[in-house]
């Protein structure tokens, strides 16, 4: 009997932490997402400024640059932009995809409506006027970037913690 009760007291903890690990995953998933987003627009920048492509090329290479779920999100926006062709425009296309984004990633809804924002402006204007708005987004992506980054690691911290320390909490109420 005293063997089932130390394995559930083990088996509480082990629980308690894996919740905490749980949520600090969760945590670094949204950094990984806004690293990405980050490489993808400095790869826009970069083609815009130097060999002026097409956006719906630049999308396409950019799914493979980026990688994890925001190269999934654009390389099905590259699949939207050659299978409807001029059928829909840009943005209607971009802010369709928005859901699928929302979906799949990690980021917060103000990341999420900070992306939409970026599609709704990004053929609209000229290339002098798209690079410098896409070095803004970037430099507020930027930090953005570190912001979550050091919280997911105060979060890291506290939610292991926290798991740990609720898990011997509920052993000590049981036992």
């Amino acid at each position: 009997m005293l063997y089932i009760k130390i394995l559930g007291m083990l088996l509480v903890v082990t629980a308690s932490y894996g919740i905490g690990k749980t949520i600090g995953v969760y945590q670094n998933r949204r950094v990984e997402d806004i690293y990405e987003l980050l490489i993808f627009v400095r790869m826009a920048n970069g083609h815009l400024a130097y060999s002026a492509s097409e956006i719906t090329e630049i999308i396409r290479e950019g799914s493979d640059k980026a990688g994890g779920r925001i190269g999934d999100w654009l390389a099905g926006l590259a699949l939207q932009f050659r299978t409807e062709e001029y059928a829909s425009s840009f943005e209607q296309i971009w802010t369709g995809s928005i859901g699928s984004l929302m979906e799949y990633s990690y980021l917060t809804d103000a990341q999420i409506g900070a992306v939409k924002e970026l599609g709704k402006w990004l053929c609209y204007m000229d290339i002098d006027m798209q690079i410098r708005n896409l070095k803004l987004w970037e430099q507020n992506m930027q930090t953005e970037y570190e912001e979550q980054k050091d919280r997911a690691h105060r979060i890291n911290k506290v939610s292991r913690s926290l798991g740990l320390l609720g898990g011997i909490f509920l052993i000590i109420l049981i036992g």
